[in-house]
């Protein structure tokens, strides 16, 4: 196909321009368009939020005023107070440790055949000294095995004199209890 252009060359450039203008107009009012739009997004933004703002503050304002009523303030001055007595029972808990559990338990671990004739207990070292009559060897080793075997305690001093003699034994023994075995429930 052929095309003829019956226009002059300063016709041509004239249209040429005309366009190129067009264009220029076009994408002008294209980029002022979208940055009108981009401030109304804005703008409406900036009136959400301060709106949303105010209601959060109104919001958190009556909850302020819910919590500085008299019964609030009464309450707190009770759970205050209630807080002072535990700490004050846990004080009194932690001043006297729970000997009965450990001496219940050392009891229910002594075999047949032992007489305990010394008992010392140590809050501050948590050493406790054992000392008494076995009839044979057999019965040292087996409250030494039935004490360690406790969850109570952590090791034990064994002399050996303690197996010197084969029948009618003095013996003595310290074990060790465990760091939290006086306040803990085990």
């Amino acid at each position: 196909m052929i095309t003829i252009n019956l226009l002059s060359p300063q016709e041509k450039t004239e249209r040429v321009i005309a366009e190129r203008y067009r264009y220029a107009y076009q994408i002008l009012f294209a980029g002022a368009a979208l940055i009108i739009g981009a401030i109304i997004i804005l703008f409406a933004m900036q009136v959400f939020f301060t709106l949303h703002t105010r209601t959060v503050k109104e919001m958190v304002e009556a909850q302020e005023t819910l919590v500085e009523t008299p019964q609030v303030q009464a309450l707190e001055k009770d759970v205050t107070t209630f807080n002072a007595y535990l700490k004050r029972i846990d004080a009194l808990i932690m001043a006297h440790p729970a000997w009965s559990r450990i001496l219940a338990d050392i009891a229910n671990r002594i075999p047949e055949g032992i007489q305990l004739t010394r008992l010392d207990a140590e809050t501050k070292t948590g050493v406790i000294n054992l000392g008494g009559k076995a009839r044979t060897r057999d019965e040292v080793l087996a409250l030494r095995t039935n004490i360690l075997g406790s969850p109570f305690f952590t090791g034990a001093n064994f002399p050996l004199a303690n197996l010197e003699a084969e029948r009618d034994i003095e013996f003595s023994y310290s074990f060790f209890l465990k760091e939290d075995a006086l306040t803990k429930d085990l």
